[in-house]
Parts: structure tokens; C-alpha cells; sequence
């Protein structure tokens, strides 16, 4: 149900420098995961796990920007495992590596 979906968007959002998953979340919410995941695509038209990324990048952008933080300490502080994988999901959801990122404004004449 929505109400779920919303409850879910508000855990993510609260949570977001853990290592958050669908199952973290549907207990949290006592559903099942099955039911959290068919709930959140229909209604958001995106997988729990993309949203989830997708938080962490905005928050990984704002870090970065900040200019106080290398690459692997923004990676701990938001949870991931390790920076390669950071990196990956970073690019999956920006089309950029965070080091291309980074420097952005450099690397772009206008």
C-alpha cells in the first residue's frame, strides 16, 4: 500500500548512511519483503534497492562537493562495503565516476 511505500521512502531516507536492504526494511515495517518490493515498483517505478542507491548518491554529491572527504571515507560513511563499489553504484546512478564528479567543473568548459 502507499502508506507502506511512504513509511519505507522515510526509513531510507532516516537510514541512509547504514547498509540498508529490503528485508532491513520490511521488518522494520513488519511485511514481508516480497510484499515491500511489489508495493514500492508499482507505486515508486523503481526497485527498493535503486531508491536506496539513489538516496545515497544524492548525500555522496553534497560530500563530495563539500571538498572534505575522499572518495573511500564518503563510501564508509554511507554504508557501502568498500569504495570499488561505491564507485560502481555511483556511476550506475549518475553516469560519472565520483573522481570524474569530483572535478566536473574543470573538466567542463561551460
Amino acid at each position: 500500500s502507499a502508506r507502506f511505500v511512504h513509511m519505507a521512502k522515510r526509513y531510507i531516507h532516516e537510514h541512509y548512511k547504514e547498509k540498508l536492504t529490503l528485508s532491513d526494511i520490511a521488518d522494520y515495517l513488519k511485511i514481508s519483503p516480497g510484499y515491500l518490493s511489489t508495493s514500492f515498483s508499482s507505486y515508486m517505478n523503481q526497485t527498493v534497492s535503486d531508491y536506496i542507491a539513489r538516496v545515497k548518491i544524492e548525500h555522496a554529491k553534497e560530500l563530495i562537493d563539500s571538498g572534505q572527504y575522499l572518495i573511500y571515507e564518503i563510501a564508509n560513511q554511507l554504508g557501502f562495503e568498500n569504495a570499488y563499489y561505491f564507485s560502481k553504484v555511483f556511476k550506475k546512478v549518475t553516469g560519472m565516476s565520483p573522481r570524474n564528479y569530483e572535478y566536473r567543473d574543470k573538466l567542463d568548459p561551460n
